[in-house]
């Protein structure tokens, strides 16, 4: 992809839509790459996590650390 070491294809393509938080076949026109056999939108959750990452890279270091430790903290089974 990026460096061209590895081959977009229609799955990885459709993924990348996802993480990107666009529409698989927008991306699809815009890459001259169809769309992979039985596509289906992503899951409600799939698009929830692809948030949470893109929103996470707006974060400093130390925003990650202290989000990191609120959740080991919080997620802690008594």
């Amino acid at each position: 992809m990026g460096r061209g070491l590895k081959e977009l294809s229609p799955d990885l393509q459709a993924d990348c839509a996802t993480v990107l938080g666009i529409r698989a076949d927008d991306l699809a026109v815009l890459a001259g790459i169809g769309l992979p056999d039985g596509h289906r939108p992503p899951s409600r959750a799939a698009v929830e996590v692809a948030g949470l990452v893109r929103d996470v890279r707006r974060l400093s270091r130390e925003q990650v650390r202290e989000l990191r430790d609120t959740a080991v903290r919080e997620l802690r089974v008594p």
